[in-house]
C-alpha cells in the first residue's frame, strides 16, 4: 500500500433523498438560462424522465432534449449528436440517468469549446485548452464513477475496442445523487449496478496503488453495500436499503477514482464493446474470476473481506478464498450470473477478448498479481 498519495478533487455534489426537488435552483445559481438535458430512449419510453422533464421545462424558458439511443456510448453516438446539436449554444448540460447520459454530457461539454474527433481521442493526441459548456450529472442508478470523475467511456464500432478519454475539464460541476430516483429500477439493475459497485471497492483495496485513504473509502463502500443490496433487491421501495446502496456507490466510486481501476474492469470492456454486454454486468461477472487468480498474493486482504462478510477465518492464508466463497453466495442472492455463457460468450472468442484486454496496459499494471495474456484467456476459461 503505498503512503504517499494524491486525493483528487470531487465536483461539489449534493447527496440525499429527495434533494433533486432543488436541483432547478442549484442549476440557476450556475447563471444557465438555456438547457441541454440528456437521457436515453430506455428510460424515456418507460416515462421515468417526464417529471424530470417537467421540472426542468418549468423552471427554465428555453430546454432541448437529446435522447441517446445506443446501450454504449459509441463514437458513432458522438457524431450524430454533434450533427444536431450545438453545445456551445448552451448554458448547461445535463446528463439524468445511467453513467452514458452523464459521459455523453461530458463530451459535449468538451466539444462546445475544443475541436472533438475520433482520430484524436483514438491516438491520445487530442488538445484541450479551454472549460466547455458546465455539466450537472444526475445519475438515476447507484454512482459509478462517472458522476465525480474526468473521464468517459467510448466504444469504437470498427475495432471493437473501449477506449479510456480523459481531462480534468471534464469533471462536472454539480452532481446530485438522489436515492428516491433509484427506486423505480428493476431488481436485475439493482443487482447489477450494486455489483458493479461492489467490484469498485474491492478492485480499489487490492491495486498496487491503493492507499490508506482510497482504502477507507472503499471499506466503508463494501460495508454498506455487503448489508444493503440484497434488501435492495428483494424490496425495491426500501428507501433505507436504497439510501445506503447509493451512498456505499459512492464511497467505492471514490476510492476507484483515487486508485484507478484495474484488471476486473480491463476484462469487462471487451465483453461490453463486443458482446454487447452492459458495462455494469460485465464487470460484475468478471469480479470473481480476477479476485480468485489474485488470491496468491493478497491472502490477508482476502481474508479480511472474508470477515467482512461474516466469515470465520482462523488462519488468513488458508482460509482466503472464504472471501470468493462469499461473494459467490452474495451472487447467488442476487440471481445474478457468473458465467460468460449465460451472455452467450463463445469459447472461440477468448483469443480476441485477450488482445483487446491487452490494449488496457495501464489498468493491467495495477493488478497486485502480475497478468499476461496466458492468465488473460486462463480468467476468461474459467468464467466460461
Amino acid at each position: 500500500m503505498k503512503t504517499t498519495f494524491n486525493i483528487q478533487q470531487m465536483p461539489f455534489t449534493r447527496f440525499g433523498y429527495q434533494v433533486i426537488r432543488e436541483v432547478d435552483k442549484d442549476i440557476s445559481q450556475i447563471g444557465a438560462e438555456k438547457i441541454l438535458l440528456i437521457i436515453d430512449k430506455e428510460m424515456k419510453g418507460s416515462g421515468l424522465t417526464i417529471a424530470f422533464e417537467q421540472q426542468i421545462t418549468s423552471s427554465f424558458s428555453s430546454v432541448a432534449v437529446h435522447v441517446i439511443e445506443e446501450k454504449i456510448l459509441s463514437f458513432n453516438s458522438i457524431r450524430k449528436a454533434l450533427e444536431s446539436i450545438d453545445p456551445a449554444e448552451f448554458d448547461v448540460i445535463v446528463g439524468y440517468g445511467g453513467w452514458r447520459c452523464t459521459d455523453m454530457s461530458k463530451i459535449l461539454s468538451i466539444a462546445s469549446s475544443n475541436k472533438f474527433t475520433r482520430e484524436s481521442v483514438k491516438s491520445g493526441t487530442h488538445e484541450i485548452t479551454r472549460h466547455g459548456v458546465p455539466v450537472v450529472s444526475i445519475p438515476t442508478t447507484p454512482p459509478n464513477g462517472a458522476e465525480i470523475d474526468d473521464g468517459v467511456l467510448i466504444r469504437d464500432e470498427t475495432t471493437r475496442l473501449m477506449h479510456v478519454f480523459r481531462h480534468p475539464f471534464m469533471i462536472p460541476r454539480l452532481t446530485v445523487i438522489d436515492p428516491h430516483l433509484m427506486i423505480t429500477i428493476p431488481p436485475d439493475l439493482t443487482a447489477s449496478t450494486g455489483l458493479d459497485a461492489l467490484s469498485h471497492a474491492l478492485e480499489a483495496l487490492i491495486s498496487i496503488d491503493a492507499s490508506p485513504f482510497s482504502e477507507m473509502y472503499a471499506l466503508q463502500g463494501f460495508a454498506l453495500l455487503n448489508e444493503n443490496i440484497v434488501s435492495a433487491f428483494r424490496q425495491p421501495d426500501n428507501i433505507k436499503a436504497r439510501y445506503n446502496v447509493a451512498l456505499g456507490s459512492l464511497y467505492a466510486a471514490l476510492a476507484l477514482n483515487m486508485t484507478g481501476s484495474g484488471a476486473v474492469h480491463a476484462m469487462s470492456y471487451p465483453l461490453s464493446t463486443q458482446f454487447d454486454i452492459s458495462h455494469p454486468q460485465a464487470s460484475a461477472l468478471m469480479l470473481p474470476h480476477v479476485l480468485r487468480y489474485n488470491l496468491p498474493v493478497v491472502p490477508q486482504l482476502m481474508s479480511r473481506i472474508a470477515r467482512y462478510f461474516g466469515r470465520q477465518i482462523n488462519d488468513e492464508e488458508a482460509d482466503a478464498s472464504k472471501a470468493i466463497d462469499a461473494l459467490l453466495d452474495l451472487y447467488h442472492q442476487l440471481e445474478h450470473p457468473i458465467h460468460l455463457r449465460a451472455y452467450n460468450v463463445p469459447r472461440i472468442e477468448l483469443d480476441t477478448l485477450v488482445d483487446a484486454v491487452l490494449q488496457h496496459e495501464d489498468l493491467l499494471n495495477r493488478n497486485p498479481r502480475i497478468i499476461q495474456a496466458e492468465n488473460i484467456k486462463a480468467i476468461y476459461e474459467s468464467a466460461i
